[in-house]
């Protein structure tokens, strides 16, 4: 079946006058920021534009694309991706620019953005999601007991800066995973008075929050706006569900937590193939999720999120992709973690096993 790869194809040649922005370049554009631009795209905060063609082939000439890896868990097809978009009329033209990449273990903390000008008044601001470094992925986890974490701030205030920036422009707001998070979170606690500047809200398969924590007035202003697209059988999506906004469900591919990929996310020409509900084992998985974090307090939570970013100093290694190269000396460093928490950590290895037969 189709993929965001054959949409390229197919749709490349037709510019966004022809043929007006949909959910399938959302879902391209919030893979594309993936890519590390620091080298060819404008830094956070410029008026500065080059376009996607142009800062593409910048990039490739530092690190050719068949030598480019983007991580354990970040789908090399992104590059595939970039380059073939970069080759369009649709996507090789529009200029970009903001880009952003901020890493500090310190503040326990990955945010990374960019602006993808579709037109003089019209911007795709894309927020990155959880990438191979072991700081973003305890980020995740700090959204067990922390809000706002430091990149669900950061945000709001690229949004901001960003809206300043650009007055005159409107704005479409996305990112993939951890990014479509972002997404929602910055269009919820940017300043009010943008919000009637924002068009859409892309959720990508990304977590939502803990109820009790969001501004619900604040939210109620933009959730018109918000749109949640999940694999049928989410994981990932389904995380901390309120305030999600409306919902797409699309077919895929793969099965189970493969399904977080959007390369699997299958179209019909310019639409995502939908159906009506997710599956009856991703709820379930769901339930059984929900009920293991609904076992922890807050201050247990927190004492969670605190051993397992000692358990990642104690590693002493900065990238998934390090941590498979020496995952036979991995285990050790689990000392550095509670039996009890432990236990929390073999639980959600279980269920997310059990999503693989999905």
């Amino acid at each position: 079946m189709a993929n965001i790869l054959d949409y390229v194809h197919w749709r490349g040649d037709l510019s966004f006058n022809q043929s007006h922005f949909n959910e399938i370049d959302n879902l391209i554009l919030s893979e594309i920021c993936y890519i590390d631009f620091k080298t060819s795209v404008s830094k956070f905060l410029s008026s500065e534009l080059i376009t996607l063609k142009v800062a593409s082939e910048k990039v490739f000439e530092v690190v050719p694309k068949d030598e480019m890896v983007l991580g354990l868990i970040v789908p090399n097809s992104i590059v595939t991706l970039c380059d073939e978009c970069k080759d369009s009329k649709r996507f090789g033209s529009i200029y970009v620019s903001n880009y952003i990449n901020q890493i500090s273990q310190a503040k326990s903390c990955q945010f990374s953005a960019m602006c993808f000008h579709l037109s003089n008044d019209l911007i795709y601001i894309a927020f990155r999601g959880t990438d191979d470094t072991l700081i973003g992925w305890n980020e995740n986890l700090d959204m067990l007991c922390r809000f706002p974490v430091l990149a669900q701030a950061k945000a709001a205030k690229y949004i901001d800066k960003i809206a300043s920036l650009f007055p005159e422009a409107k704005f479409i707001i996305g990112g993939h995973s951890k990014g479509g998070n972002l997404a929602t979170y910055g269009a919820i606690y940017c300043d009010d008075n943008i919000k009637n500047r924002i068009i859409k809200v892309y959720n990508n398969d990304g977590p939502g929050f803990i109820s009790k924590n969001i501004d619900e007035k604040r939210f109620n202003l933009i959730k018109d706006k918000i749109i949640r697209i999940i694999p049928k059988s989410s994981v990932v999506g389904l995380l901390f569900d309120p305030f999600k906004g409306k919902d797409i469900i699309v077919d895929s591919t793969t099965k189970g937590v493969w399904q977080h990929d959007g390369f699997s996310w299958m179209i019909d020409v310019k639409k995502f193939i939908k159906v009506d509900e997710i599956t009856k084992n991703a709820k379930q998985l769901d339930e059984a999720i929900t009920k293991m974090l609904e076992k922890l307090d807050e201050n247990q939570r927190k004492e969670l999120a605190i051993e397992v970013y000692q358990f990642i100093i104690e590693m002493n290694k900065n990238t998934l992709t390090e941590v498979q190269k020496d995952s036979f000396h991995v285990f050790k460093y689990l000392k550095a973690i509670s039996s009890k928490n432990k236990k929390v950590f073999l639980e959600l290895f279980y269920n997310f096993i059990k999503c693989q037969q999905i």
